[in-house]
């Protein structure tokens, strides 16, 4: 029930001192249960970002970007930034059960920090991670978009991320799995009719 997932998200909710975090531990998805002692438990509106990527982005390039938007939380806040980062706050012995936890992990952020790569906009569940967080009543202004360019090729990703941002439909998307593809445009359509509509609707965002 709704009810018995706010409990759970309320007693699963972590985040992580970005400063915490070195090259090594994030340039991929590769399970590392010790990164699970580096987060501390989280109550809603403490976490000061939520951060939504692509695995298949550029590790180099991507570090970069979060390390340039830490640099600027330090800026202006000063004082270091704690985050939701997937590999660190997802207990990787209960995934399933964290994913469903997900839309109140998203809200519990105080803002969304978008990592976008050439591929993000091609992974479906990074367009439905930005699609909750507006959705749950956060707008455009709580999200801060940082372009993820390799190096040599920023005017090449550039202009890949254009293309994308002006094509982009849901169906073209990929998923880890089928199955994770074929329930989440299940959840779409319902909600939208179809994923023209959808479409319409994130495109909107990306204006």
């Amino acid at each position: 029930s709704v009810h018995d997932v706010m409990a759970q998200a309320g007693s699963r909710f972590r985040s992580v001192m970005l400063a915490s975090l070195s090259f090594a531990d994030i340039k991929d998805n590769a399970p590392d249960l010790a990164l699970a002692a580096k987060t501390e438990k989280a109550s809603p509106g403490t976490c000061d970002a939520f951060v939504s990527h692509s695995w298949h982005d550029d590790p180099c390039a991507k570090w970069n970007a979060l390390q340039e938007w830490r640099g600027e939380f330090v800026q202006e806040h000063a004082c270091e930034p704690g985050v939701w980062f997937d590999k660190c706050c997802i207990d990787q012995n209960n995934i399933e059960v964290d994913l469903r936890c997900l839309p109140v992990f998203l809200h519990g952020c105080r803002k969304m920090v978008v990592l976008c790569g050439v591929t993000y906009l091609k992974r479906l569940w990074c367009i439905m991670e930005i699609f909750t967080f507006i959705h749950m009543c956060r707008g455009l202004d709580c999200i801060e978009f940082k372009m993820v360019l390799r190096e040599g090729r920023e005017i090449e990703d550039s202009a890949a991320m254009a293309e994308a941002f002006a094509n982009f439909d849901a169906r073209e998307c990929e998923c880890f799995s089928v199955a994770d593809k074929d329930r989440m445009l299940s959840i779409i359509h319902n909600a939208f009719g179809d994923v023209v509509n959808f479409n319409r609707e994130v495109s909107a965002i990306f204006e």
